[in-house]
């Protein structure tokens, strides 16, 4: 039996690096009115932000039209004013954003 000489050993050692992310985001929407007055949710139960379509659009990062179609779908929160109107339940918007958005992108890639 021979034994190896300590030269001639080759030891590999690989390095491994895990990298890890975390973002936060702060979503600032701006009114012309001195303040927004919450109003209630039914469908939250309680009394919340509401945002107009436009305003949704931009805080969900798609067009008015896509917000027009969720709502059409009761993907989100809305209140029907007497007036109209639509008003958009903001506390819905952004606990369904991304989910809402990866639906879109599925059904467009589907047409």
């Amino acid at each position: 039996m021979t034994i190896p000489n300590p030269t001639e050993i080759k030891v590999e050692t690989r390095k491994r690096t895990i990298i890890t992310s975390e973002t936060h985001e702060v979503l600032i929407v701006r009114r012309p009115h001195a303040s927004a007055i919450p109003l209630w949710c039914s469908d939250c139960a309680e009394q919340v932000e509401m945002l107009t379509p436009e305003e949704a659009a931009a805080v969900a990062n798609v067009s008015t039209r896509k917000i027009y179609a969720w709502i059409e779908s009761q993907r989100i929160h809305h209140l029907e004013l007497p007036t109209e109107d639509v008003l958009i339940c903001m506390r819905q918007l952004l606990l369904r954003r991304t989910e809402l958005t990866t639906i879109n992108n599925i059904q467009e890639k589907e047409k």
